[in-house]
């Protein structure tokens, strides 16, 4: 018999020819979609950077807008900024241009604080990433209260602490906005204005509130519930930053410019009706149709009171004026309020309103003789207003508890206070009564509303940008 014997050879080489075909395939798939992943990164990173661009023109936009000084007006559409932005250590090719323009908002007219619509457009290569935010430009005299921190080195120190902290009581009536950075600590039942439009009351802090269990009468313990104390009150907030070299700098920088007044070392400032002196020289206050500033800026310290007539009147402000006080040195840029101050707040055609700005304090320095003094003023102070001699000062002869005697000093503002730092014009019981002070001045306080529609010329100020007006717009090819 015969057999054959097969030949495998050819079989081997068709397996091999298939399986490299297989790896070829496979590798042309890999680079297939390691190509694609590839243009997909880059088209995710062109696109982060042209959205990083569009964001670098809107910070320039910011910073634009807080620059303007408060006589400027934006009538109509801006386009004032373009710019590059380079990414290191990309080719010079792929660096980010940005185009921004400004739109005033069409309800601006006969309003304090404006609104602007910005508009940021960066591109990267040939990726287009546009963003827009409505900004307002916001004075600090809107505030009825303000404070950066309630207690030196802030609230976080204080623990529970309750004798360290600075109170808001039942004492302080408030209708205006109230805003703290710190730690807003409550102690009774203050009284806060409310928004009709929300309902909510117009306080805020960028930390928290700390509630003390007050007195309920002059002789039981502190022990309880807070006393109806206000419900609703607004989640914390951004911090609100108080731009003190900015505005101060703007500030010098106007009066040297509009012909304000710039007076350099201390000065003792008296106020008239349509002027005022410092150091004995005359200076008449510019009025509102004036072209120059109705600003003074003192690089030294302020001594400053209304004028009295001889039958003991205390002349009123007809003019709208700014006052500054500026140093660079700890000892300077105090300001020293010896006397009442009093603006016409009733006649419009005479009508006066007073901004007190401070680098350093602002003191209520009065003689005990006339232990009590009226201030009428929008106080700025970045640093602390307080009062001389608040814990030696008026103290009553017996504890409230066996026969209260009230305190003779008081403080009487009609205005605004912002300050850094927080500090005391007197010392309380751990009541919720306003009246039981240990010792130093009762303060009453209230809100000057006319802040709303016309404010102290060139008082410092900040902006707000609005999140929830915040919005980007799909990317675009070009």
């Amino acid at each position: 018999m015969y057999g054959f014997v097969k030949n495998n050879k050819g079989v081997v080489l068709i397996l091999v020819i298939i399986f490299n075909v297989i790896l070829s395939l496979t590798g042309l798939a890999f680079l297939y979609m390691s190509s694609n992943e590839r243009i997909f990164v880059q088209d995710e990173v062109q696109r982060y950077r042209a959205l990083y661009v569009a964001e670098a023109g809107f910070e320039r936009a910011k910073s634009w807008l807080q620059c303007l000084s408060q006589d400027q007006k934006v009538a109509g559409e801006i386009n004032p900024f373009n710019g590059e932005v380079i990414f290191e250590p990309i080719p010079a090719a792929a660096q980010g241009k940005y185009s921004v323009s400004i739109v005033p908002d069409s309800g601006n007219s006969g309003k304090v604080e404006k609104l602007y619509v910005v508009t940021s457009s960066g591109s990267v290569g040939n990726v287009i990433k546009v963003i827009k935010a409505r900004i307002k430009i916001v004075n600090f005299a809107r505030f009825a209260f303000f404070s950066d921190m309630e207690y030196p080195g802030g609230a976080t120190h204080l623990g529970n602490n309750w004798k360290d902290r600075i109170w808001t009581t039942t004492a302080d009536i408030f209708s205006g906005p109230v805003h703290s950075n710190d730690e807003l600590s409550i102690c009774g039942q203050p009284q806060f204005s409310k928004n009709l439009l929300t309902g909510r009351y117009e306080v805020s802090t960028s930390s928290d509130i700390f509630y003390f269990n007050c007195k309920q009468s002059r002789t039981d313990g502190g022990t309880g519930d807070p006393l109806n104390l206000p419900s609703g009150l607004y989640p914390k907030v951004d911090r609100i930053n108080m731009f003190k070299d900015w505005n101060l700098a703007r500030l010098k920088s106007v009066a040297q410019t509009k012909s304000g007044l710039v007076l350099v070392g201390d000065q003792n400032i008296v106020l008239y009706n349509t002027y005022l002196t410092h150091n004995g020289a005359s200076w008449p206050i510019p009025s509102e149709a004036s072209t120059s500033a109705a600003l003074v800026f003192v690089t030294g310290n302020v001594t400053i009171k209304s004028n009295k007539n001889i039958s003991g009147e205390v002349t009123k402000l007809q003019r709208y004026l700014t006052i500054v006080s500026s140093g660079s040195s700890a000892a300077n840029g105090k300001m020293f309020v010896t006397g009442s101050i009093n603006v016409d707040t009733n006649t419009l055609s005479s009508e006066g309103m007073l901004g007190l700005v401070a680098s350093n304090d602002i003191i209520v320095n009065v003689p005990v003789s006339e232990n009590q003094v009226a201030i009428q003023a929008i106080m700025m102070t970045y640093k602390s207003f307080w009062a001389d001699g608040w814990d030696t000062k008026f103290k009553p002869p017996t504890n409230p508890t066996a026969g209260y005697v009230g305190i003779k000093g008081e403080i009487d503002i009609l205005g605004g206070l912002i300050q850094g730092v927080r500090s005391c014009v007197g010392q309380a019981y751990a009541s919720s009564y306003a009246s039981d002070l240990k010792t130093g001045y009762k303060k009453n306080f209230v809100y000057d509303k006319r802040v709303l529609n016309r404010q102290p010329p060139y008082f410092p100020r900040y902006f707000e940008v609005k999140p929830f007006v915040w919005w980007e717009e799909p990317m675009k090819r070009i």
